[in-house]
């Protein structure tokens, strides 16, 4: 599994659409609208996003469930798009703009 940039427009509890978030110009971190963009492509995996996560952070079911607010790509769903817990301990892929 992997995370991606692409998070819910309201990262609390709340639903709200997904967007891609970026870093500011200069490569600096930001919180806000300011920092995210449509996602104008969609490739989710059937059912999804649901926001319905039942593990925690260290893999242990929960109950209620906790919300889902974060992309991800797992290879075992052919790496479609699932929303998932934020806070689950896994890998993320990165871009960078490089100027040659």
């Amino acid at each position: 599994m992997f995370w991606t940039a692409g998070q819910r427009y309201d990262a609390g509890y709340k639903e709200s659409s997904f967007v891609w978030k970026h870093s500011a110009a200069g490569g600096s971190c930001c919180d806000g609208g300011a920092c995210m963009s449509e996602m104008k492509y969609t490739y989710w995996s059937g059912g999804e996003p649901n926001n319905h996560a039942a593990y925690d952070a260290k893999m242990n079911r929960v109950s209620p469930v906790l919300p889902e607010k974060c992309l991800q790509l797992c290879r075992g769903w052919q790496y479609k798009w699932n929303d998932g817990y934020c806070e689950m301990p896994i890998c993320s892929i990165c871009e960078v703009d490089v100027n040659y």
